[in-house]
């Protein structure tokens, strides 16, 4: 956690690196080469799409995003596998807010209007604070098959290019206007177009379906029997202390599920 007070929901990250480039970095191959074309990438604000960035030379990541409670196991699940490894000991790790759409997150995307992966999710996350650009690279979408670093091979084992065109423009259109993202390669740069050191953008603009997020303030509450959040298979633990909106603490509230928290 930093040195606000958290858990706080991903509205507090509204408008927060306005005008400023945003780089999302996942763990694509094309990290390794589309980097050295991004002039003064160092010093620009960094999300890891997990913990990936951390394994590039020179990234020093700002924010995590990680979409999952717990690693996807490959595919089929062997008899007598080791247990699922839990994201958040992982990703606490590494030292610096996590953005989820879990209960355990820093900032808690309550609410949160998309679907997809971990990259695909930061790069939203990335252009409700405001980015100008939103800099894409190794979301390659698992068409690589492994990862840059070469831990292990990726376990979704490749999807077709034409799968994920689909999944990309179905994506944008979530955003209900052209948002600022940019990539060099892959089907982030077919859908959202090819980063250029020369654009420039005009004021501060975040697509209209973050609206909610501009005045929500954040409550907490302290769970006090486990349940299931809407839409969501992770149990949240009685005694945690979760961020949500005001409409999520009300319902819960009084549903006896959880407590008003400071």
């Amino acid at each position: 956690m930093d040195s606000r007070t958290l858990p706080l929901t991903v509205a507090a990250l509204y408008n927060a690196h306005a005008c400023h480039p945003i780089l999302v970095i996942g763990g694509g191959p094309s990290a390794l080469t589309d980097l050295p074309q991004i002039p003064g990438w160092q010093s620009m604000v960094q999300i890891s799409a997990n913990g990936h960035a951390f394994k590039l030379p020179g990234a020093k990541p700002r924010y995590i995003f990680t979409k999952d409670n717990a690693e996807c196991p490959p595919r089929p699940r062997k008899p007598n596998a080791e247990p699922f490894k839990l994201m958040e000991p992982q990703m606490r790790a590494f030292g610096v807010p996590i953005i989820s759409l879990q209960y355990w997150a820093d900032y808690r995307c309550a609410h949160w209007p998309f679907q997809g992966n971990s990259g695909q999710h930061a790069l939203a996350v990335a252009t409700l604070m405001g980015g100008a650009p939103v800099i894409s690279v190794g979301i390659d979408c698992f068409m690589g098959q492994t990862y840059f670093h070469g831990d292990a091979a990726n376990i979704s084992k490749g999807k077709s290019r034409s799968y994920w065109q689909v999944r990309f423009r179905r994506y944008a259109e979530r955003f209900r206007c052209a948002p600022r993202i940019r990539a060099l390669s892959g089907p982030v740069a077919e859908t959202f177009g090819r980063y250029d050191p020369a654009e420039t953008f005009q004021g501060v603009f975040i697509p209209p379906v973050f609206s909610l997020y501009a005045k929500m303030p954040t409550q907490r509450v302290r769970v006090l029997r486990a349940f299931r959040d809407s839409g969501k298979a992770t149990e949240i633990p009685a005694g945690a202390i979760v961020a949500c909106s005001p409409t999520e603490a009300t319902l819960w509230v009084n549903r006896g599920l959880a407590e008003p928290h400071a």
